[in-house]
């Protein structure tokens, strides 16, 4: 917020002389913005967890990858051009003043690395405390059943008891007890696991692309504009707190491991495809930077030069916080992959639209929010066949959130006659603070 007051001023003060000065194309802006993007790294050697050694950390100084993404143009500054080019957007008045742009997008990148600065969990905090708290670990290594070609997502089921599931997924109850060896406080309560089992194409995610996390809800946004109209919000989706059994002042790289992770909540998760899950080491929660439904696009480029990432290898049982950055990636070829996940109980929505109920009955307890419409259209599933066609005056067009279109990032920009450039100004450091 500071920054919209320091910058309001000389913005303004810059624009009235523009016309003194030659003007410079927008090409320049793009090459200004390309300079912008995180330093480029050669690719680390990831050497495997060897099988039965527990709580990665001890390992993970050399799990760890060097991760360079993708070279593409930030969807906020593809956002800011887009809107100089629009006659109809408030930005448009920057049309011609690239400096004025140039000014936004550098202060809001500033602004983005400061506060994954503070969400970044250092790389070594195993002399901090005790307890020290972690984004993601390795739990251990498990052995997936047979494939039955299952599908199910976040069906509720009582932990510890196995008559609260069917037969048909009494296969991966091993997988479930190595989970609550960790989290012993959550037998009894009510759990919500995912199985998907099937074949992933060549290039393509099996679960749900982009970087995001869980645990973050928002409006849905509608229309092709941008106004940020409200912060997303954070509901718990597993939450999560990891403590590590060792003295204080030992080496992680030497020190040896006295026992399983402990973790209070959480998300686990493992699959049999290696490299098809990336994990950063950081969490969101409070940083103000993360989209509707979770999504944190917008932040790949400066979030993996502040933090680092690990992928996870085939038949790797991982916890993570629901506040962890993490995404699925595409597969390097053609494959039949099993997928299995275990939120605890501390859920806040129960999204039935997206959910499988229990036929055995089990429901989300009544402290849990049930929400039967889309979370990320924020349609109702049988909107549309009661609505029917109602003409042009109802109609409104939802971009889906996706990994190169977020949701976050679509916003109204709706178009207002005789806007100050200082009004346009705090507007667009807003929208760009809280998307």
């Amino acid at each position: 917020r500071g920054a919209m007051w320091a910058f309001s001023a000389p913005c303004a003060q810059a624009t009235q002389h523009t016309h003194n000065r030659p003007q410079r194309p927008t090409w320049h802006l793009f090459l200004s913005m390309r300079r912008l993007r995180t330093r480029r790294t050669e690719p680390g050697r990831a050497t495997p967890i060897p099988t039965g050694i527990n709580l990665s950390s001890e390992w993970r100084w050399s799990k760890y990858e060097a991760y360079k993404p993708p070279p593409r143009i930030n969807p906020v500054a593809r956002a800011l051009l887009a809107g100089v080019a629009d006659p109809d957007s408030p930005l448009h008045l920057f049309s011609g003043h690239t400096d004025v742009i140039e000014l936004i997008y550098m202060t809001t990148h500033a602004m983005w690395d400061a506060a994954l600065i503070r969400a970044s969990v250092p790389a070594e905090d195993d002399h901090v405390s005790d307890h020290s708290m972690l984004a993601f670990d390795h739990v251990d290594n498990v052995a997936f059943p047979p494939p039955a070609d299952l599908n199910i997502n976040m069906m509720p089921f009582v932990m510890g008891e196995k008559s609260s599931l069917m037969t048909a997924y009494h296969g991966y109850w091993p997988m479930i007890e190595q989970c609550l060896e960790s989290v012993a406080s959550e037998i009894g309560r009510v759990g919500y696991l995912t199985i998907h089992e099937g074949v992933a194409s060549k290039g393509c995610s099996q679960r749900r692309p982009g970087l995001h996390t869980e645990g973050f809800a928002g409006p849905t946004v509608e229309g092709t504009g941008a106004e940020c109209k409200q912060k997303s919000f954070w509901h718990p989706w597993g939450v999560g707190e990891a403590f590590r059994r060792r003295k204080r002042g030992d080496d992680p790289r030497t020190a040896t491991c006295t026992g399983p992770g402990s973790y209070r909540g959480g998300i686990f998760m493992a699959s049999t495809v290696g490299g098809t899950c990336r994990l950063w080491n950081a969490m969101l929660r409070e940083s103000e930077l993360v989209g509707a439904v979770g999504s944190i696009e917008h932040l790949r480029h400066p979030l993996s030069r502040q933090a680092t990432s690990c992928t996870m290898q085939a038949n790797e049982l991982f916890w993570m916080t629901d506040a962890t950055p993490h995404e699925s990636l595409p597969l390097a070829k053609r494959s039949y992959r099993q997928y299995f996940r275990l939120v605890t109980s501390n859920v806040g929505v129960w999204y039935a639209a997206h959910s499988t109920p229990n036929p055995l009955g089990t429901v989300p307890p009544a402290h849990v929010s049930i929400v039967t419409h889309d979370k990320f259209t924020g349609k109702d599933p049988d909107e549309g066949r009661r609505e029917g066609h109602q003409g042009e005056r109802n109609t409104t067009h939802v971009l889906p959130t996706t990994a190169h279109k977020p949701a976050a990032l679509v916003m109204t920009l709706p178009a207002r006659p005789r806007v100050s450039v200082a009004e346009v100004l705090v507007k667009s450091l807003r929208s760009l603070r809280f998307m």
